[in-house]
């Protein structure tokens, strides 16, 4: 019983460090994001920021696979995300 109670323990640690950290690099997203509308100096990267998942040692092979996958799914909430952030600039300056 204390095994599986480590495991499930270990298990959790890593579910919360994986969900902070794509928290975290959403907020970078969303951060160059708003900055590239606001400031011509910011600039949105043109590629996904990956390597932050393959130098973490605890990510095995196949959760880097599902990772990529939520990366995926991010990027296109994020896409949304930005094109309405233009659309309500464009209106706000229309104004």
């Amino acid at each position: 019983m204390k095994a599986y109670k480590q495991r499930k323990e270990a298990e959790a640690k890593l579910w919360q460090t994986q969900a902070n950290t794509s928290a975290w690099l959403c907020g970078i997203y969303v951060m160059r994001a708003i900055g590239n509308c606001i400031s011509s100096d910011v600039n949105y990267p043109q590629s996904p920021l990956r390597n932050l998942f393959k130098s973490d040692p605890e990510l095995p092979d196949q959760q880097e696979d599902t990772e990529r996958e939520k990366a995926k799914g991010d990027q296109d909430l994020i896409t949304a995300q930005i094109l309405h952030a233009k659309s309500v600039l464009k209106k706000q300056n229309e104004k």
